[in-house]
């Protein structure tokens, strides 16, 4: 302990010795005014005036006089009266003013005396001890509760220096204020260092054993640090779903947060093994689920087959699993965003910002950092090489991304994919790379409290990029091991299981099913096609294939390929007759 903390220490225990002092002339004091109730009230009725029983005690001669005599047996009987008797005497017909400092001149004086018996200035003076010791006894407790908060302040060098730094040069250390539900707040006579809050803030919270805490300006030459009632753990309810909305969890407020898909950008999420990655996942899925009415398409890409399988068979759900899925998914999606804009100039609306007029189309791909594994070159650079188109062009075709992933690093995502993701969230990481390219540098995070390396499980640090709020977030533990979480997914998700007559939607890797085909895809079909019918000698026949070609054609830009397939492969038959 240094000698700045015990002379701190010092100072507050002679200061409130001097309290104490102070409640031990005080009770003497009292005890010489005191009035009975009994007759302090008879007496208010006579003179129409109520005798004070402060420092200060007022009456005139007149007053006096008129009870004395009309009142003769009460104020022989009084014990006000009788200990007051010297001072009452001494009235005159002008207005006598008690004085407190004579007061205490007496009380002096008469304390220590053997006999009390007649003193008007006497009190009892074991009642001032023991009223004296015990407000210095609740002092030193109330100092007790206070002292962490009480010597935060010298035990981290928290104070402004007046003047040069030499002999002459004096500190003003900061004073703790007072502490409420989410606030201690410290203010300095002279000036605050807010910065020194900000450097030393995970000292700080380790003094006070306080993990949520983040600095805050408060005021004139004062500052806050805020406490965060964040709690470790937040269970699923599925009354906190809405419509239009995407439930996130709980922030440091205890509110609810949301997401609107209606703003909602692309998106990327990194955190490392075990810190709820999987949680947050689901739970976000969810809510998606819960708005499918407003969501044409999701396409699900897991590479590792570990969270996405079970969706598989959902309507709207397209699930893919491997490489060369991954590939003709995004060149869907492609051929997808291309038409969706072309739809928006046949309807004059390519002007501006204007937002495509129909559903959205939600990718989620788990473990990104895959896409950086994959094998074959050529496919690798036409994946990413979409992946930068779609990031920068699908926002106004109602197109959205998600990634998750461990790292962001340039292997695992490229940079211009990454400058597009614009809402970007940070979870429980030992990476202090992934932490700054996600939510921002070093001393940011330190002024707002934030430590994704001690994050607990679940634990959200999210950069919205549509509002541009940083917001720390408590994710809902949606445990698929619960039978009464899978009830309420099943719940959910009613309209999206199929019936028994339905067509169910596998993965794209199965092979019993037709793998999803890009536009490119059914174009070169259609162009074969065109061309193998010029070989026809029939004109009518030609002109019945032509027709039906075109017919494909433009059921293909207005993305009507729900029977493409079918429909091709019966031209193919027709020519090959």
């Amino acid at each position: 302990m240094n000698k700045d903390i015990i002379f701190f220490h010092c100072k507050k225990v002679i200061k409130m010795s001097g309290y104490a002092l102070v409640v031990f002339i005080f009770v003497g004091f009292l005890e010489v005014i005191h009035i009975d109730i009994k007759n302090n009230s008879y007496i208010s009725s006579v003179t129409n005036e109520k005798i004070p029983s402060g420092f200060v005690v007022r009456d005139d001669s007149k007053n006096v006089r008129f009870i004395g005599q009309e009142h003769r047996e009460l104020v022989k009987n009084s014990p006000f009266f009788q200990k007051h008797e010297q001072l009452y005497q001494s009235v005159n017909k002008s207005e006598f003013v008690f004085s407190f400092i004579e007061y205490v001149k007496n009380l002096l004086h008469y304390s220590f005396k053997k006999s009390y018996s007649s003193e008007v200035y006497q009190a009892d003076f074991f009642m001032r001890i023991l009223l004296g010791g015990l407000f210095f006894i609740w002092l030193i407790y109330r100092y007790l509760l206070r002292a962490k908060f009480e010597i935060l302040p010298v035990r981290f060098n928290l104070y402004n220096q007046i003047g040069e730094q030499n002999a002459q040069s004096k500190k003003v250390y900061d004073i703790f204020l007072k502490k409420n539900d989410n606030q201690i707040i410290y203010k300095n006579a002279s000036k605050i260092n807010y910065d020194n809050y900000v450097k030393g803030l995970e000292d700080i919270k380790q003094f006070l054993g306080m993990e949520n805490l983040e600095v805050q300006r408060f005021k004139k030459a004062s500052v806050a640090l805020v406490v965060s009632k964040i709690p470790s753990s937040v269970k699923f309810d599925v009354s906190k779903l809405k419509k239009g909305l995407i439930y996130m969890g709980v922030d440091k407020y205890l509110k609810d947060f949301y997401l609107s898909i209606k703003n909602m950008t692309h998106t990327i999420v990194v955190a490392e093994t075990g810190a709820g990655k999987s949680v947050f996942v689901q739970n976000f899925l969810v809510s998606l689920f819960f708005n499918h009415e407003e969501i044409e398409q999701f396409y699900l890409i897991d590479p590792k087959k570990a969270e996405f399988g079970r969706y598989q068979k959902l309507k709207k759900v397209v699930y893919v699993e491997n490489d060369i899925d991954i590939l003709e998914t995004l060149k869907t999606l492609q051929s997808v965003m291309y038409a969706r804009y072309e739809s928006m100039k046949r309807d004059d609306l390519d002007n501006g910002d204007v937002i495509y007029n129909g559903k959205f189309i939600i990718l989620v791909m788990d473990e990104f950092g895959t896409l950086g594994t994959i094998a074959d070159t050529k496919m690798k650079n036409e994946v990413e090489r979409i992946l930068i188109d779609l990031a920068q062009k699908s926002r106004r075709a109602k197109i959205r991304m998600v990634f998750i992933g461990q790292k962001a690093t340039r292997e695992s995502i490229s940079s211009n994919v990454l400058a597009n993701l614009s809402s970007r969230g940070v979870m429980k990481t030992e990476d202090g790379d992934n932490i700054i390219k996600m939510v921002g540098n070093k001393e940011e995070l330190e002024e707002r409290g934030v430590n994704p390396k001690k994050f607990c499980k679940g634990r959200l640090y999210f950069k919205d990029g549509a509002s541009g709020v940083n917001t720390l977030i408590q994710s809902p533990f949606f445990n698929l091991s619960d039978k009464t979480h899978i009830e309420y997914l099943k719940t959910i998700v009613k309209d999206l299981i199929p019936s028994k007559n339905e067509t169910i939607k596998q993965s794209l890797s199965d092979a019993s099913i037709k793998s999803i085909k890009s536009a490119d895809f059914y174009e070169k079909n259609l162009k074969n096609l065109w061309e193998r019918v010029k070989n026809i000698q029939d004109e009518n026949k030609a002109t019945e294939l032509r027709k039906a070609i075109q017919s494909c054609k433009r059921d293909l830009k207005r993305q009507k390929m729900d029977d493409l397939d079918i429909r091709i492969e019966t031209l193919h038959k027709q020519l090959s007759i």
